[in-house]
């Protein structure tokens, strides 16, 4: 998808709401550590700012971007 706001860093917050109780999982490749690591850390971030409670955060790695979906279907 296309978007005229090419930098997706600036983005506007208002009207995103976040609970203490939403329980979120992050699967993330480990290919490409040094990407996707800054990645898990900003999700996690901004997850955190919104409210959601750290202990509420899961990340699932997974070796490479073929296991992705999979690595959807752990915390079933």
């Amino acid at each position: 998808m296309s978007s005229k706001n090419k930098n997706l860093s600036q983005h506007k917050t208002t009207g995103i709401s976040a609970d203490s109780e939403y329980r979120i999982a992050i699967v993330i490749s480990e290919y490409h550590e040094e990407i996707t690591a800054n990645l898990k850390k900003g999700c996690v971030q901004t997850l955190k700012k919104h409210g959601v409670l750290e202990d509420n955060i899961f990340i699932h790695p997974v070796p490479g971007a073929y296991e992705l979906p999979f690595g959807c279907f752990m915390g079933l």
